[in-house]
């Protein structure tokens, strides 16, 4: 049984990991970067950067003098949808960060980038631009003489065959021709050994292409990108639940500052019955001093109209004693003692008229204050005054 080389970049844990499904193969493209040790790195398709930057992160790691080339329009095709420039632009902030002085990306097509590379010079190429028969093909036959002797090309999609995907018809050409290894996970990854001066640990990967071997290989980088996935969601799930913390953090304070508010509302509801109890309180008792001052004020209006017929009374014996007047001194001593007696009931008279004057202003003062401190002289009036008007 052949034995595949172990190394340490296998266990790689992406630095940045954009969401793609490449990510399944990023264990052994870093592990390939660190065998084959390429001079130069070209790939045709970069999208959002998933594999490209696991090979610039296995490149920096291993301190390999690798020259990285990142080929795209950054536009999108009909199999990778249509995109805009935030991709291209997020990409290329993070790239200029941490890989430019190895690295560039090349904004072109891929026929125009071949210029930029001559025959022979190219040691690791990634194909994973449009994934028709036709395009995939035009791609491989165009870029071959560019790869060196030392040659590895990856196809991604080896296992797609929907949506008018072409790659697995190629590779199955091309594999026949070429020492191979296909990885079955992930929608599949072909690794096509086109140089003839290859590291030994690298042809031992196509040694165990068939049988049991192979499935062991496939299951070995399948477990170790699984290993990526749940690390990457384990720090998303922690990213969750800190952001989850901070919500919960805020949402319970807002929740004690409207516990204080609805208890200072209760409160207030509180005060405000307690004072709208005193207010009926004083507004019955204003209610029953009304009834009592009016009740004052019928007995004075009562009063008045018993003295009339005594006044009359006495306004007749004046009259009377007038016309008398010339009948003697006795009877001027008589009409001066009617007289006074007729000034001292105009007096009782006024008084009367100016105690229940003073009766109704007490009352309308009553009506306007509303207090029971006047109650008490009123009743001492109402008990006088009453009394003497019987009396």
């Amino acid at each position: 049984m052949t034995m595949l080389d172990l190394n340490a970049s296998m266990c790689i844990r992406p630095a940045k990991l954009p969401q793609s499904a490449w990510v399944g193969h990023i264990p052994f493209a870093a592990w390939l970067v660190e065998e084959l040790k390429p001079g130069i790195l070209v790939e045709l398709g970069t999208h959002n950067g998933a594999s490209y930057l696991a090979f610039c992160q296995a490149v920096k790691q291993n301190a390999l003098a690798t020259a990285c080339f990142a080929v795209d329009t950054w536009q999108g095709d009909d199999h990778a949808g249509h995109y805009g420039e935030d991709v291209f632009n997020t990409l290329w902030q993070y790239h200029q960060k941490h890989y430019a002085g190895f690295s560039q990306l090349l904004r072109m097509t891929f026929d125009e980038a071949r210029a930029c590379f001559d025959d022979g010079s190219v040691d690791l190429l990634h194909i994973d631009g449009l994934h028709t028969y036709e395009a995939v093909k035009h791609d491989f036959d165009s870029w071959l003489p560019k790869l060196s002797k030392r040659g590895v090309i990856l196809f991604h999609d080896t296992m797609v065959r929907e949506r008018n995907f072409g790659v697995w018809r190629l590779w199955a050409e091309i594999s026949q021709q070429y020492p191979s290894f296909e990885f079955h996970h992930t929608h599949g990854l072909g690794v096509l050994l086109v140089g003839s001066d290859l590291p030994e640990s690298v042809r031992r990967l196509v040694a165990v292409e068939s049988g049991e071997p192979s499935t062991v290989v496939n299951r070995l980088f399948e477990s170790l990108a699984d290993g990526i996935r749940y690390a990457d969601d384990a720090e998303m799930l922690s990213a969750g639940i800190v952001d989850r913390d901070g919500q919960i953090a805020h949402y319970t304070q807002e929740l004690q500052k409207h516990q204080v508010l609805v208890g200072h509302l209760n409160q207030g509801i509180a005060d405000r019955d307690a004072e709208l109890a005193n207010h009926n309180r004083q507004a019955a008792g204003r209610e029953e001093l009304i009834a009592h001052l009016k009740d004052t004020i019928a007995v004075r209006d009562g009063v008045f109209p018993e003295l009339q017929p005594q006044i009359a009374t006495l306004v007749e014996h004046v009259t009377y004693l007038k016309a008398l007047s010339g009948q003697g001194s006795e009877s001027f001593t008589v009409l001066d003692r009617l007289h006074v007696e007729l000034d001292a009931a105009h007096l009782h008279e006024a008084s009367l008229q100016q105690d229940l004057k003073q009766r109704k202003d007490e009352l309308a003062e009553v009506m306007n204050s509303l207090s029971w401190r006047i109650t008490k002289p009123l009743r001492w009036i109402f008990r006088r005054r009453f009394g003497r008007g019987h009396g």
